[in-house]
């Protein structure tokens, strides 16, 4: 499923105000993981190195952009500034993040639930894409998955499975 650098940005910036909020303590918040696993994707895809701990992970993102960012940059902040721009500074999140997210409008959705649809369809849209060829074979199954997810909303299934 190929993601737009905008969309990673977006994830990466309200995850990490998420995960601060927590200390970044464990259990890591969902949209944080989320946005961990979208960051590793493009690492993987553009062939950059990926963190293996949370430490190394936060010690990439108090780096320049232009130090890590994986493939095409996201038109939403200009080239020059890529070199300086970090969105970590002191071990929390820069100051511009927090007004990255009031300009997207995403500030005050910095919770799992303004991206909870798209976490779910995102899987949806893997199972479809999957099961498409052989739609008339494997069609049961894109059925079964749907009919859980629309049964099954993934926050309170998480969160039953902790108590």
């Amino acid at each position: 499923m190929a993601q737009s650098p905008e969309k990673l940005l977006a994830y990466l910036v309200a995850g990490l105000v998420q995960a601060s909020n927590n200390d970044f303590r464990y259990p890591y918040p969902l949209l944080w993981q989320q946005s961990l696993n979208m960051l590793t994707a493009f690492q993987i895809k553009y062939g950059y190195p990926t963190p293996t701990t949370i430490t190394r992970v936060i010690e990439l993102l108090e780096q320049p952009l232009a130090e890590w960012w994986p493939g095409t940059p996201p038109e939403t902040i200009s080239p020059e500034l890529m070199p300086v721009t970090t969105l970590m500074f002191g071990g929390q999140p820069d100051e511009w993040v927090y007004e990255f997210l009031e300009t997207q409008n995403l500030d005050g959705v910095v919770d799992t639930s303004y991206f909870q649809d798209e976490i779910n369809q995102a899987g949806i849209r893997q199972i479809l894409d999957l099961y498409r060829p052989e739609a008339e074979t494997l069609g049961y199954a894109y059925v079964a998955v749907r009919v859980f997810s629309s049964r099954t909303p993934l926050l309170p299934w998480l969160k039953s499975s902790k108590d």
